[in-house]
């Protein structure tokens, strides 16, 4: 009998996460050149999760906390695949948020939650833009003239997310928005070695 009881736990437990784990997927698609259809490559593909707390406090604001955040660089042929599984959030009080993805590449508008004005043909929200790129999906990133357009993005704020986010969970992302900064005149971060 004491064999049992740890495997109807280990049963229990995996039924109860395995559909989250399948649920999970993945995040794949191609990102171009709005204007000529050119694969772009060396884009960051960034998703963080946020932990939220069910209680509010006596203000009425419940806290974010950083949960997990997953990052890749597109390949040559501007395509990207990543893991749309953000873990296990163990703390019962709170609930992981909807993913907020952002798609940067120095030169280009970026598309990110706090980019509103992002110019494309079709604009997408957060739940619309986790299902088409959990189908797989084309991005099209609308290139920059100069530094002064709307979609400039030189800070992981600018985005609108990433508060909280160790820097050791974005390094293309910062790497890439130092590039950019460099390009706009801007001081570039200071990136600790290895992350260059």
């Amino acid at each position: 009998m004491a064999h049992k009881v740890p495997l109807i736990a280990s049963l229990v437990l995996g039924s109860l996460f395995l559909p989250a784990v399948v649920m999970a997927g993945r995040y794949h698609g191609t990102v171009l050149d709005a204007e000529t259809g050119e694969p772009l490559s060396d884009a960051a593909v960034v998703v963080v999760w946020y932990k939220h707390a069910f209680i509010a406090f006596p203000t009425g604001d419940a806290p974010w906390h950083f949960h997990a955040a997953r990052e890749t660089v597109t390949d040559a042929s501007g395509r990207f695949a990543m893991s749309a599984w953000p873990g296990i959030d163990w703390n019962p009080l709170t609930h992981l948020t909807d993913p907020q993805i952002a798609i940067f590449k120095p030169g280009y508008a970026a598309l990110g939650p706090g980019q509103a004005g992002f110019p494309v043909r079709r604009r997408f929200g957060y739940d619309d833009l986790d299902r088409q790129l959990r189908r797989g999906t084309t991005i099209r990133l609308p290139k920059l003239t100069d530094c002064h357009q709307p979609g400039l993005a030189l800070d992981p704020g600018d985005l609108g997310m990433f508060i909280g986010v160790p820097h050791a969970k974005i390094p293309h992302l910062l790497r890439l928005m130092s590039s950019q900064r460099t390009r706009c005149d801007f001081p570039a971060y200071h990136l600790p070695e290895g992350e260059q």
